[in-house]
């Protein structure tokens, strides 16, 4: 096996790395190690050391005085990470994110490397940041030249999509014609959590495995109906316990279905955000995707759908290309 390049996701709760030929296709399964998150505070050296750790016997092979390019993505780059990737201002052509990696010293002179910059949006009225997800975008447009957008749904744009990804803290964003025009943050995952194990609502919701396909059906209608009346139904779900005895997995199943109907709601009248033709897509691998995706066809939207994974490693293949681009530089 000739490795050409290394691909590295680095989120928060693990990192995720694959070996690259020189046409950008991986050349076997991911491998594993530890997020961010656990080596915050540890400073550079011992983010240096799990990536080699990670990357293993892949290294056996670089030829002396020769540097493996390394490219990583995701929250290696937060300011708790390795080293602070720098913010790339909108609107940005998606084209210059690869140019626009930032490389980092090492101490093994096995590898070279560089990582990629978070998006900033600065408008004070509606400040936000991305970081990470820069990379499945790019991934789910790889191979859709600029103009060539087939979404589904609300009707598509031809090149311009608004794209939903779901997680913790879910980003809408929004393309046209490959330029990154904006975004917005929805903390939908986290209120969920929040409101589910440690509001009045945790005594009457059922536990994680609890589910209700109808019960969040309905929940999504009301939201899509009455945004803003979301926050009178939320209690009206413990009322709804203790009056007529509702199963936890209702409850638990409606609470999720208020909160992403009322997401919904909100990113299809979000100001500066895609056109009404844009086509549509959900980004993402597990259960909270399906969710999205059901939540979209209540609202009469069927989304184009990729899978999380796969967008992450066409976008690292594409970042990798455009390296040698002209775009914004960062050097250490």
């Amino acid at each position: 096996m000739t490795i050409d390049w290394i691909g590295v996701d680095w989120g928060t709760s693990n990192l995720r790395a694959w070996a690259f030929d020189g046409t950008g296709r991986p050349l076997g399964p991911a491998r594993g190690g530890p997020g961010m998150g656990g080596l915050a505070g540890q400073g550079a050296e011992a983010f240096e050391t799990a990536l080699v750790a990670a990357l293993g016997d892949w290294l056996d092979g670089v030829a002396e005085g020769v540097r493996l390019p390394v490219l990583v993505c995701g929250m290696a780059g937060a300011r708790q990470g390795w080293q602070e990737a720098p913010y790339l201002d909108l609107p940005l052509p998606l084209d210059w994110l690869g140019a626009g990696a930032l490389e980092v010293g090492t101490r093994d002179p096995r590898i070279a490397v560089a990582i990629v910059p978070g998006l900033a949006q600065r408008d004070p009225a509606a400040p936000d940041v991305l970081r990470g997800e820069e990379t499945q975008i790019l991934g789910f447009l790889a191979g859709r030249g600029a103009g060539a957008g087939q979404g589904a749904g609300m009707g598509a744009g031809m090149g311009d999509w608004a794209l939903c990804l779901p997680g913790t803290h879910s980003k809408w964003v929004s393309v046209s014609r490959g330029i990154l025009r904006s975004f917005r943050t929805y903390m939908t995952g986290e209120l969920f959590g929040l409101l589910a194990g440690q509001s009045i609502l945790r005594h009457s919701v059922g536990g994680a495995g609890a589910t209700d396909p109808e019960a969040f059906a309905v929940g999504v209608r009301e939201a899509l109906a009455a945004p803003a009346e979301v926050p009178a139904r939320l209690f009206g779900l413990r009322a709804r316990h203790l009056l007529f005895g509702e199963a936890g997995a209702a409850a638990r199943s409606r609470l999720s279905g208020l909160l992403i109907g009322q997401e919904l709601a909100s990113a299809a009248t979000w100001p500066g955000g895609p056109a009404p033709s844009a086509g549509v897509a959900v980004i993402g691998d597990d259960s909270l995707a399906a969710l999205y995706v059901e939540a979209l066809g209540i609202a009469g939207c069927t989304p184009e759908t990729v899978s999380g994974g796969t967008a992450v490693i066409a976008g690292l293949a594409a970042l990798r290309r455009g390296r040698t681009e002209e775009g914004p530089k960062c050097a250490n």
